[in-house]
């Protein structure tokens, strides 16, 4: 803009001199060059949204490959702006679109269609646009008018981004405000292009844009607000043709990245406090801890199973219209988790008024702050002042979970006094108490269970790593048969827990408390505990099937592993034959995703052949995004692998793990953040893509991702979904060697057609678990040729010489060989 408009001569009778119009190679130079940085900055703004609608309160690092669904839309959004400010009329019609969309999303509030957010993005676009245009009319600003131009146009930019959580308010924010912002590119082309020798000022922009790249790559999410100020001045100063201006705001911004690295955060974070109680989260393990005078009282994170255990035993054990008391709540998950089934009656109590005050942040899954306008979860349980157990009526409930760990603000609940109180209310129901058998001291666990053993007739003790959940009551609870009956929230809260049906609920049971033994304080607590006797046999957990298909035993298993590898590798040195050794350790996990930082790192470096399954770089950064603390003492394997740059993993820039498609889609391909979510939340992962499987076949990424996460109950979920269907041979990319076979494949085996029963057989090639034998016995005994050929193969590859067999043998010689096939897994241990 260089002056109001006229049609005519101006005042004093001298005609206005027009400036000359620039070249045609200019203009397209001038219109390229702001196109693409507005692209630039709007897709910023549109990854900005984005994560916000994931559930973070900053922008992720993978911004860019989304570029194809951006760049597009953002360029024809800059481009129209551009070509209404051209036009003369463009001013008022740029107003008059504002203030129709302003309008509708109003009216669309005031019906209950939209969202507040959705409103203040488009004030806040709407004050950016008109902030930037007065500067562009301002020309006594003079130099000034450079970074304060940046600077509106990043104000308005953070504060949409803060403002709203749908991507495309906060796109709209981001193309008025950067548009209206713009100044005529025919006045600016001529300053942008000095003596018309263009190619100068498009060369000296090349160490720009390259600048701007690394800046960006290089970048960490929580440097959004400065990164977007540093986009923003770049946007002004190549409009106005400020070539100068941009180099000396990229070296500043290098300068910053490499001169200035950003100090790490600690690795005990407290993020909020309330009277005594203090809410910390462990970088480590992304564990979130509500302390009360200085004790952890409760903890949640993808390593501590405590509330997923007690959720997981009151579903296999309560029964359907149950009443659940909540003392105390925990972190909240436990009454969220149950009031999901929609089978029990559950209410919550506040023994602790400050732990009930953090809550809120407990809930969530990150150490981000939630914004000002989210409105929390919901939690459909409701909440009473505690005023004691004594005003109570007895047996007004049937299932009572203490929310907090026995530390010594909870001291008085190692009574014998109030455990018979607990009794009192229950009648002949269940009492469950979590305990954290690594925080808590062996003398308070003895008082607790001694306490226990006085007031309820019955005592046991489930176990899943180091979480435990004392289980009183006055005989042993049934559990809950015909477990393809639950609801997927049960079932899936067992999963959470490492459990894979009733029968893990038994094999959890570690052992009861003896009724009269005594409970030394010298010894193991393990040695407290008597063998738990044999299941009632009615109304009780179905009988174990083979110990290959226990989800709990293989989770066992899987961690006793990882444990064995780190202990080996902490002593590897870093040698070429060292570091191969390493390598070979973590590709034994691969499968299964390496689910480590310590095996994430190890698939970076080369292996005895000199290769490295994971590129370096990309491998270093995996690890420490699935542990932000990993690089402070690693092991000196890994001394040659390059560090991160980051000071923050990428998992501690979300607030909540968004379940549904959205994790679905984030949780799929090689990059850090995905492999972090498959490694950290694993059971949330392959529900959102069990759930993505039921609306349509899985894209390569996401069934290698489902592949890396199935285990029986997974696979058997998958075929719950696509055996109906009539998709079943969907089932089979899933279905790794190491996973025992569905039974649901069973029906396909018996009730399919001949193809079906091709593909399937073709399958169990070297496949040895149980129910794939039983399926190649029953191929054996087949009237078609082809298939006894294909079993027989199978059968060679499984058993060798040992189970004799010829495809041209009768059908009576068949059914011994399937018989003595069969009986391969019969034999007893």
């Amino acid at each position: 803009m260089v002056g109001p408009e006229a049609d005519g001569p101006v005042a004093g009778g001298e005609p206005l001199v027009e400036p000359a119009a620039p070249t045609a190679t200019a203009a397209f130079a001038g219109v390229a060059a702001a196109a693409g940085i507005g692209a630039f900055a709007a897709g910023f703004g549109l990854a900005h949204g984005e994560a916000l609608q994931h559930g973070a309160s900053l922008p992720v690092q993978g911004w860019l490959s989304g570029w194809p669904d951006w760049l597009p839309w953002a360029c024809i959004g800059f481009g129209l702006v551009r070509l209404t400010l051209v036009w003369p009329a463009g001013r008022n019609l740029l107003r008059a679109v504002a203030i129709v969309l302003a309008l509708a999303v109003a009216v669309a509030e005031l019906l209950g269609v939209g969202t507040w957010s959705g409103l203040l993005a488009v004030a806040g676009a709407l004050l950016g646009a008109a902030v930037g245009w007065r500067l562009t009319e301002a020309r006594w600003l003079g130099v000034f008018a450079v970074p304060l131009f940046g600077l509106s146009a990043a104000v308005a930019a953070i504060a949409a981004g803060y403002l709203t959580a749908a991507s495309a308010a906060f796109a709209l924010a981001m193309v008025l405000s950067l548009g209206a912002m713009t100044p005529a590119l025919p006045g600016a082309a001529p300053a942008a292009v000095p003596g018309g020798r263009w190619w100068l000022a498009l060369a000296a922009w090349i160490p720009v844009l390259v600048g701007t790249w690394f800046v960006v790559v290089d970048s960490v999410p929580a440097a959004a607000p400065r990164l977007g100020a540093f986009v923003a001045i770049l946007l002004a100063a190549g409009a106005i043709g400020r070539v100068g201006i941009a180099c000396g705001a990229t070296a500043v911004m290098l300068a910053a990245d490499v001169l200035m690295p950003q100090p790490a955060p600690a690795a005990d974070q407290v993020l909020a406090r309330c009277g005594d109680a203090a809410l910390v989260y462990i970088r480590k393990h992304q564990e979130l801890q509500l302390r009360l005078g200085g004790e952890v009282v409760c903890a949640a994170g993808p390593d501590r199973d405590e509330e997923p255990l007690c959720a997981a035993l009151v579903h296999a054990l309560a029964r359907d219209g149950d009443r659940v008391l909540l003392l105390g709540g925990g972190t909240g998950r436990v009454g969220l988790d149950l009031a999901r089934a929609r089978r029990l009656v559950v209410e919550r109590t506040a023994t602790f008024a400050e732990l009930a005050t953090l809550q809120r942040r407990a809930v969530l899954d990150g150490p981000v702050p939630p914004p000002a306008t989210w409105p929390g979860i919901e939690v459909p349980v409701p909440t009473r002042a505690y005023r004691g157990l004594r005003e109570l009526p007895d047996a007004s409930r049937q299932v009572v979970v203490v929310g907090e760990w026995p530390t010594a603000a909870t001291a008085h609940r190692a009574s014998v006094a109030f455990q018979r109180q607990l009794r009192r209310v229950v009648g002949a129901g269940l009492v469950l108490q979590p305990i954290a058998l690594d925080r808590v001291a062996p003398e308070r666990l003895r008082r607790l269970f001694l306490a226990a053993r006085a007031a309820h007739p019955w005592n046991g003790v489930f176990t899943v790593g180091e979480a435990a959940v004392l289980v009183s009551a006055v005989a042993r609870p049934p559990v809950r048969r015909h477990f393809s009956a639950w609801s997927d929230a049960a079932r899936w809260a067992l999963h959470r827990a490492h459990l894979g049906g009733p029968h893990d609920v038994v094999r959890a049971l570690r052992g009861v408390l003896p009724v009269r033994a005594p409970l030394r304080v010298d010894g193991a607590w393990v040695d407290w505990l008597a063998p738990a006797e044999s299941a009632p046999a009615t109304d009780a957990a179905p009988e174990a099937p083979a110990r290959e298909r226990s989800l709990l035993l293989r989770w066992r298993e899987r961690r006793e592993r990882a444990r064995l590898s780190f202990e080996q590798g902490q002593a590897l040195a870093d040698t070429p034959a060292d570091r191969g050794r390493a390598a070979e350790l973590a590709a034994r996990m691969l499968p299964v995703g390496a689910p480590s930082a310590w095996m994430a790192a190890a698939l970076g470096l080369a292996d005895a052949s000199g290769v490295a399954l994971r590129e370096p770089a990309l491998a270093s950064r995996i690890a420490f995004a699935i542990d932000p603390t990993f690089f402070r003492s690693p092991p000196p394997v890994f001394a040659s692998l390059p560090r991160p740059v980051q000071t923050r993993g990428d998992l501690e820039d979300l607030m909540r793990v968004e379940p549904g498609e959205r994790l679905a889609v984030r949780c799929c391909g090689d990059t850090p953040l995905a492999a972090a979510l498959r490694a950290r939340f694993p059971s949330r992962c392959a529900r959102a893509l069990l759930g993505r499987l039921a609306r349509g076949p899985l894209d390569t990424e996401q069934a290698l991702a489902l592949r890396s996460l199935a285990d029986p109950f997974v696979l058997a979920e998958a075929a719950r979904v696509l055996l109906p269907a009539g998709r079943w041979r969907e089932l089979l990319p899933l279905w790794r060697l190491d996973v025992p076979a569905p039974t649901a494949l069973a029906t396909i085996a018996h009730a399919g057609d001949r193809d079906d029963c091709v593909t399937l057989c073709a399958a169990l090639a070297g496949r040895s678990d149980a129910a794939a034998c039983a399926l190649v016995a029953d191929f054996l005994v087949a009237d078609d040729r082809e298939l006894v050929r294909l079993a027989a193969v199978c059968l060679r590859q499984v058993c060798g010489e040992s189970v004799p067999f010829d495809p041209a043998w009768p059908r009576s010689r068949r059914l011994v060989a399937a018989s003595r096939l069969r009986a391969l897994h019969n034999r007893k241990p």
